[in-house]
């Protein structure tokens, strides 16, 4: 009787060789159902709380009392873009700094996994494509004069809020 034993250890080896593409499949698609449900999860929050379709989730971060950590900070009155704008009054900045900032503030505490660059980003580019960032030659991002007008009313808006609270 021949010994097979070579044989078997040959196929088990390519049966494994076939197998791992499958694997590494898998674990892509297993990464788009998380991200999928990230999405319906940010998406479930933002029906309940009530926010407005036709604004991006990202600029009513804060505003929910869902979305607000247990203790906001300060901050978190406003929505993520009115923080971010905040913190270019006092100059420009590039989005890593600007995403730490808001990080530091709280933003995305009730978002655990978020990728909060990918928030600041996208509030930014949006900000930007309504005239209220440039760009500088450092790709620092810079308020323009609609920028700082947004500013000043979001700091009338939060104003008000705070008196209404206290009333």
């Amino acid at each position: 009787m021949r010994d097979i034993r070579q044989d078997l250890q040959e196929r088990i080896a390519l049966e494994e060789a076939r197998k791992e593409p499958h694997v590494r499949a898998l674990a892509v698609i297993d990464a788009n159902i998380g991200t999928l449900r990230q999405s319906l999860r940010l998406e479930e929050i933002r029906h309940r709380s009530g926010m407005s379709e036709n604004r991006p989730l990202f600029e009513n971060v804060g505003e929910s009392s869902q979305l607000k950590p247990e203790i906001p900070p300060p901050a978190a009155k406003l929505p993520l873009i009115e923080h971010l704008l905040e913190i270019l009054t006092s100059g420009a900045l590039r989005m890593g700094a600007l995403r730490d900032q808001a990080i530091k503030s709280g933003y995305f505490e009730a978002f655990p996994g978020v990728m909060p660059g990918r928030m600041v980003h996208g509030a930014l580019l949006n900000s930007f494509r309504r005239g209220e960032l440039t760009r500088t030659s450092d790709d620092s991002y810079a308020l323009t004069a609609k920028g700082r007008e947004r500013v000043s009313t979001a700091r009338k808006r939060a104003m008000e809020r705070t008196t209404e609270l206290e009333a």
